[in-house]
């Protein structure tokens, strides 16, 4: 998506414009995204209610990467991930089991 960019700036466009083709890749790797974070809170708070776990308590990954060489790939992947959207979608999950979870 930014390579596009980059060419319709080039060739003097101000606002570049993404193509179908592209808002349809984006698309179908947000809907992916989003399909698999649904499965993995869904089994989280299965997995809970299960185990009779009353309260999920998640730690902060601010700082996690500290001193640490994981490498350019990786570190493109780990900051591609959407904690926010997990810890919401993990919540509203969790609630409606009357599991209580903690940041």
């Amino acid at each position: 998506m930014w390579f596009f960019d980059a060419q319709q700036v080039e060739n003097g466009i101000k606002y570049p414009r993404s193509s179908k083709h592209i808002k349809r890749i984006y698309r179908k790797k947000q809907n992916a995204v989003k399909d698999y974070l649904h499965k993995v809170t869904r089994w989280l708070a299965e997995y809970c209610k299960k185990e009779r776990i009353s309260c999920v308590i998640i730690g902060d990954i601010r700082n996690i990467r500290k001193g640490k060489d994981i490498g350019h790939k990786t570190n493109q992947k780990f900051h591609g991930l959407p904690y926010n959207k997990l810890y919401i979608m993990l919540e509203y999950k969790l609630k409606l089991y009357g599991i209580s979870l903690t940041k």
